[in-house]
């Protein structure tokens, strides 16, 4: 579990750390430390000019220093990689505003846009997009060996940068340093203001050559290494590697919620993209519903589907962003289905499980309060959950769509899918090919598990909704979720 980081100023003005008795950055500037200490120490920008990705990994996020420095070189270099890559460890996140606050002068403009998007304060990984998707930065709200263990990338570059070893030894275990280090890729560098022994020889046992350079400010040294293990054995290919060759045309089958969804992400990526959809417009099918809800979906124990859920609403907050008009998101409320499911939801709150909620994300809210924000009186308290609410979903994927200028193909049945010389072609009814590309996604509901040939079974169910007459919502203004769910 996270603790929510605490900061203030020492008596000579830096942040500093009250739970780690440490200061946050050099007090001979915190934007001149990362630019010589990380990114000079891993020979930045130019080892990342020419490529089409590179991957940066940080244990330490802190203030966001070091990214937002990374950020702003990036963005102030011509020959700069496709795409950027960032990936942080923090265990105590500070708030919004502390990064703002607090961070340093140089950086004040990319301090506000990354508080701007910062995420709630809940534990598991958070992804946020800058300059139309080309950066992302995932953050780890977690405890670092966790984290390292849960960790889904290879990186180029590695910033080792926690508090002090003797402030904050669980930063720096050897047992921590060398399950990330296991993530280098072949080439990759690091380098850090730490130059303890314990350390360095924790990165030389995992591969790395080492050695102490000049350090910034008043540190004499730092530490700076290579990957280059001695001995070369063949490694089984991990699921966060690369592939040799990125495709660069893909067929998106489907132009409902999910084929929009992926339709942007890859076009953001730099691919072709054509999309495909047998009905006359995008959302045509299940996603012509006139609303939906968005919500996280909460459990005692922190499952899997609220790990997702929650990170999904935040990444679906950020990006409706740019869709104003289409959604509203100042809160939706949660009935519980019946006394028991709300004493269960009463005694997650007693006794913080799984993590206690922050109240803009998650509070419990009883029957009156409900019935004064919509006119509805429920016949239990339940759950108001923050930030969530009701998306005009039909109407979104069509602007969604629309926006991203790529070639689709509506009205257009594809009645099968074949490689064919490193290419997947659609077919029509008639044998005819529709589009041809080097990738394929499959979004089109029950029809994606007939084209994929696979042995996958999926029902259609219909008559999930009911539309009623005004006259039988008086009174009723917004949304309310539970056993189901009903919006006006």
């Amino acid at each position: 579990m996270i603790s929510s980081g605490k900061i203030q100023r020492d008596n000579r003005g830096c942040p500093y750390s009250p739970e780690f008795s440490d200061i946050y950055a050099s007090r001979d500037g915190a934007y001149q430390q990362a630019r010589f200490v990380f990114l000079g120490g891993c020979g930045l920008p130019e080892r990342w000019q020419g490529k089409d990705q590179f991957v940066i990994l940080e244990n330490g996020f802190g203030l966001g220093t070091n990214f937002l420095t990374v950020l702003r070189a990036w963005r102030e270099d011509s020959q700069r990689c496709e795409r950027l890559l960032y990936t942080a460890i923090e265990g105590f996140p500070l708030s919004a505003q502390d990064l703002e606050r607090y961070c340093s002068v140089e950086l004040k403009t990319e301090a506000k846009e990354l508080a701007e998007k910062w995420p709630v304060l809940t534990p598991g990984v958070h992804q946020i997009f800058f300059d139309e998707g080309k950066v992302v930065l995932t953050l780890y709200f977690s405890e670092a060996l966790q984290a390292a263990k849960q960790l889904a990338c290879s990186f180029d570059a590695f910033f080792p940068d926690g508090f002090s070893p003797k402030k904050n030894p669980a930063m720096w275990q050897p047992k921590l340093l060398k399950s990330l280090a296991a993530h280098a890729r072949e080439g990759s560098v690091l380098s850090t203001w730490c130059v303890a022994s314990d350390v360095r020889r924790s990165f030389m046992e995992s591969g790395f050559d080492v050695q102490k350079t000049v350090g910034f400010g008043h540190k004499s040294q730092m530490t700076v290494g290579r990957y280059a293990p001695r001995f070369s054995h063949r490694r089984a290919a991990l699921p966060f590697d690369r592939p040799k060759r990125v495709p660069r045309s893909v067929l998106v089958i489907g132009a409902g919620l999910a084929g929009a969804a992926a339709a942007e992400r890859l076009h953001a990526r730099g691919l072709n993209v054509t999309i495909i959809d047998a009905s006359f417009v995008p959302a045509g099918g299940a996603s012509a519903i006139r609303w939906g809800v968005a919500h996280a979906q909460p459990s005692a124990d922190d499952n899997f589907l609220f790990r997702l859920s929650r990170s999904g609403l935040f990444m679906l907050q950020d990006t409706l962003k740019r869709y104003p008009g289409y959604s509203e998101l100042n809160g939706l409320f949660q009935m519980a289905r019946d006394e028991e499911e709300l004493a269960r939801w009463q005694h997650w709150f007693e006794c913080g499980k799984p993590f206690h909620f922050p109240r803009t994300f998650l509070r419990l809210a009883d029957t009156e309060e409900v019935r004064e924000r919509l006119g509805y009186q429920p016949r239990f308290g339940g759950l108001m959950h923050g930030g969530a609410g009701i998306v005009s979903i039909a109407t979104w994927v069509r602007e969604r769509v629309n926006r991203l200028r790529t070639p689709v193909i509506l009205n257009m049945r594809v009645d099968r899918l074949e490689r064919q010389n490193g290419l997947w072609t659609a077919f029509d009814a008639f044998g005819v090919p529709i589009a041809s590309a080097e990738s394929a996604v499959l979004s089109a509901a029950h029809d994606s598990a007939r084209l994929s040939g696979l042995p996958i079974s999926l029902d259609q169910w219909k008559g999930r909704l009911t539309l009623l007459s005004r006259e039988a919502t008086a009174g009723f203004e917004g949304a309310v979720t539970g056993p189901g769910y009903l919006i006006h």
